[in-house]
């Protein structure tokens, strides 16, 4: 849907670097960098930081893993 245009998924500095993190360590097989590049090119893909709004809504989130959560 991002791709189309018609929506915009907001995509997490922490979720980055724990992508980054599986692909370094062999977790997943995944292009990095080209990735990365996707998301840059595509204006629908919003790169967004971990901040204490976030976090308010992370807080009410029940019943997943950490990291789903965020």
């Amino acid at each position: 849907m991002a791709e189309s245009g018609k929506e915009v998924i907001y995509i997490l500095t922490i979720v980055l670097a724990e992508i980054f993190h599986a692909a370094n360590k062999g977790r997943i097989q995944l292009d990095f960098d080209g990735v990365l590049t996707v998301i840059q090119q595509n204006p629908n893909y919003k790169i967004i930081g971990f901040d204490y709004s976030i976090l308010k809504e992370f807080i009410k989130i029940k019943g997943f893993d950490l990291h789903d959560n965020i």
